[in-house]
């Protein structure tokens, strides 16, 4: 599993951070080696039910970076994704 977290620092103050929002990717293990099936889901600042879920498939999970993964999950998770 793959968590995301965006955390907002006031004034750079780590001690005072806020969580804005999270994400989780958790493999769903119905892909291969070359390509990942992923189950997603966003959550808004610290709520306990997800905001959106979504899934990405098919993933070239050796090809890309983790980044990659990410923006896809954000992608499909928000409307602009395959």
């Amino acid at each position: 599993m793959i968590e995301v977290t965006v955390r907002m620092l006031p004034k750079g103050d780590a001690q005072r951070a806020r969580v804005m929002g999270r994400m989780l990717i958790t493999n769903d293990g119905t892909g291969s080696a070359a390509r990942g099936n992923y189950k997603v889901a966003v959550y808004a600042r610290t709520n306990q039910k997800p905001h959106r879920i979504t899934t990405v498939k098919q993933f070239p999970r050796k090809a890309f970076s983790v980044w990659i993964l990410v923006f896809t999950a954000l992608a499909c998770a928000f409307g602009k994704g395959k």
